[in-house]
């Protein structure tokens, strides 16, 4: 009996004595987890965002003349007979450079023939002026006008006979061919027939005569550059014209393109004099440059006969696409130096978890104070980034993911991790 007691009491002890490592061991992973497992602390606290510029767009580029243009030997227009203009001089549009002698056996004839037709004109012309003169009276200029008195009694004419006033003044010839309104009668239809021929043979003269000492004239301000060795040389430059307007030609890939604005500001480093320049965008390319290799360099001429589109071979789709652009520097820079070029890129970088969408209007949280603000912003999508180009400025704390917030709500913030090493727990507040 006693012995049966003994075992009972033994078994009531061990029971109870599990038991209380049942609590224990209860009450201690209670205590280790403690708050971490309110998930309402974990919300109190938010991670925030400064805003700083985002970095300049740089590129390379060489600066050119906005024109140059190349005047060539033209051995069809004949023999070089004068160059008018000095290697390095400055000239105006539509100086003379050079004009030519056409010794076209061809072209002599023209001319020749012309001439024998304008005197054979004049002395009809003049045969029909003493003639109307016996019959009136009447004193004509050297084209038939009269000079004194009225014509048909219709008002007086100005002493060079410019013209008669008489509405009675013939209108055709006296085979019918009507008469060039330009040309004013006479007021004798003969005289106005050949006053005609006479002003075409002029026009075919002055024609020919160009043609046989044909001038080449400069279709732009600037500064020549003569090369005497193509004097009779179709294949090179006689005359080379730089304009003193400089640009600078550069180029980006499609990632940046978006970056491009005219007349944004840029800033310009000259490597070969250390100088630092302003500038501005002049001009954007809407095409593409061409992916196909190219040989020598780039020639920039003012005229429009610079063939398109992309050469002959395989196209490497690998590669990224490049957009050409024009920057027009404040100050000078020697032609041909090469630069390096800074473009300022507008807006600020957001992530998307810090956009908050109201009907269609946008908005950020600014973490001012140790409270939020919502502020109403201006996104632009830039590439493959998002942008607000209004309502932040440099300098402002954004909430990255303002989850449930409301302006004027008070709240912790984790700070951005410091790269230091600092323990983050100290980044609480």
């Amino acid at each position: 009996m006693a012995k049966a007691t003994q075992i009972a009491k033994y078994a009531l002890v061990g029971l109870l004595t599990v038991f209380a490592l049942i609590i224990g061991i209860d009450a201690t992973r209670t205590a280790i987890m403690g708050g971490a497992s309110n998930p309402s602390d974990e919300q109190d606290f938010y991670e925030v965002m400064d805003i700083y510029e985002q970095p300049p767009l740089s590129t390379n580029g060489k600066v050119a003349s906005n024109v140059d243009r190349n005047y060539m030997f033209n051995p069809e227009m004949g023999e070089i007979a004068t160059i008018y203009v000095k290697d390095g001089q400055t000239v105006q549009k539509g100086d003379l450079l050079f004009d030519y002698d056409n010794k076209n056996s061809q072209v002599l004839d023209q001319i020749q023939d012309l001439e024998e037709e304008q005197t054979q004109l004049y002395n009809e012309r003049l045969r029909l002026i003493r003639d109307r003169k016996q019959m009136t009276g009447q004193e004509y200029n050297y084209a038939g006008y009269p000079i004194t008195g009225e014509v048909y009694g219709k008002g007086a004419v100005n002493t060079d006979g410019a013209g008669v006033s008489s509405d009675q003044a013939p209108t055709t010839t006296p085979d019918g061919k009507p008469l060039n309104p330009s040309i004013p009668s006479t007021g004798d239809a003969a005289i106005d027939e050949v006053n005609m021929k006479i002003k075409e043979v002029e026009k075919k003269l002055i024609r020919a005569r160009r043609d046989q000492k044909a001038a080449v004239k400069a279709d732009y301000a600037g500064i020549v550059y003569v090369n005497q060795d193509a004097l009779n040389n179709p294949t090179m430059p006689l005359v080379r014209l730089v304009t003193q307007n400089l640009v600078i030609n550069a180029k980006v890939s499609e990632y940046d393109y978006h970056a491009l604005e005219v007349e944004s500001k840029v800033h310009i480093y000259v490597k070969a004099t250390d100088q630092n320049v302003e500038g501005k965008i002049s001009a954007i390319d809407q095409l593409p440059e061409s992916s196909a290799p190219t040989t020598g360099g780039t020639t920039f001429q003012a005229s429009s006969d610079v063939p398109g589109g992309s050469g002959g071979g395989a196209t490497d789709y690998s590669n990224p696409t490049t957009y050409g652009f024009q920057v027009i520097p404040n100050d000078p820079i020697h032609i041909g130096f090469s630069v390096s070029l800074e473009i300022p890129v507008k807006g600020f970088e957001v992530p998307e978890t810090a956009v908050v969408m109201e009907g269609e209007e946008n908005y950020v949280y600014l973490y001012q104070d140790g409270k939020a603000k919502k502020v109403k912003v201006t996104l632009e999508k830039q590439g493959l980034n998002q942008i607000v180009t209004k309502g932040l400025k440099a300098g402002d704390r954004i909430i990255v993911d303002p989850h449930d917030l409301k302006s004027g709500d008070t709240v912790k913030v984790q700070e951005p991790v410091d790269e230091s090493g600092a323990n983050p727990d100290d980044q609480l507040k």
